[in-house]
């Protein structure tokens, strides 16, 4: 063939796509064994293989956005985890609101996409000299689904 990868039908590629990915996500079952005892069969209908080749890129593809619905914060995201990130000066400690916003929108994000969040999973790790870090309020701290988030330092 000359010039093979330049020469591929868009159209008949996805329909190629298509038919492959239809293929290996739908018509799963899963059954549960406790000990000696099975359980009934379940069709799969959400999630990807464990364990499988394209579940870490399936989930990069359908997550593809999440790293740009925060307004203020930086984000690190490498699959299924997301760091926030945001300076700022100890005496500007309610500019962690917008932290908070960005937090929403993440939520509101999951919640449309059908993700879960997990708050036992997250934490508020605070850096800076232990001389600043004395000089935030005693009541500061965030929340995610009206769980205060364990503040580290």
């Amino acid at each position: 063939m000359s010039k093979a990868f330049d020469s591929l039908d868009h159209g008949i590629l996805i329909k190629y796509c298509i038919k492959m990915f239809t293929s290996y996500l739908t018509n799963r079952c899963q059954t549960v064994r406790i000990n000696c005892t099975l359980s009934d069969t379940l069709e799969v209908t959400n999630g990807v293989p464990q364990g499988s080749i394209f579940g870490t890129l399936l989930f990069s593809i359908y997550a593809n956005d999440l790293p740009s619905v925060p307004q203020q914060c930086s984000t690190d995201c490498y699959v299924d985890d997301t760091k926030l990130y945001m300076c700022f000066p100890v005496r500007d400690y309610d500019l962690a609101m917008d932290l908070m916003n960005d937090l929403t929108r993440i939520r509101n994000w999951c919640f449309q996409n059908l993700l879960l969040l997990n708050p036992d999973k997250t934490n508020l790790m605070v850096y800076g000299t232990r001389q600043l870090i004395t000089k935030l309020p005693s009541d500061f701290c965030l929340s995610l689904l009206e769980k205060i988030l364990s503040l580290e330092m």
